[in-house]
């Protein structure tokens, strides 16, 4: 879920609240009963990238989870992996299962994009064929 939330370019990237952002985020306070951060009370709040999900995104991410996805961000980039290996295959086990997890997760959300920009192509086109905008 964190690859996607992260990658989904969706507006809650920008909420914050004291619990999830630290005490520099407590403007926020006020909206955590509507964004469901502390439990579901709201069930009009849905997401793209996780449709199943009824809570503020940032209320189920830990900061392990970040930790992973900079090791993925790291490697993808700079090709830097967090024990000083030069290959996955020198990484604790674990490692690598979490560069691979969120490197498939990262396939799938790039492939999603792209058949749905060629959607918007294909309609597009279609719709100028037929002399419509």
């Amino acid at each position: 879920m964190a690859a996607r939330f992260l990658s989904s370019g969706h507006k809650s990237l920008e909420w914050k609240c004291s619990k999830c952002r630290g005490p520099e985020a407590s403007d926020g306070d006020s909206l955590r009963k509507i964004r469901n951060c502390d439990k579901e009370e709201s069930f009009n709040l849905a997401f793209d990238f996780e449709p199943s999900l009824r809570r503020c995104p940032w209320s189920q991410l830990d900061e392990h989870v970040f930790l992973y996805v900079k090791w993925f961000s790291d490697w993808r980039d700079y090709r830097i992996l967090p024990f000083g290996g030069d290959t996955l295959s020198n990484e604790p086990a674990y490692v690598y299962e979490v560069i691979d997890l969120i490197s498939q997760t990262m396939r799938t959300i790039e492939a999603d994009k792209a058949r749905q920009q060629q959607a918007d192509l294909d309609r597009q086109s279609k719709r100028a064929k037929n002399g419509r905008r």
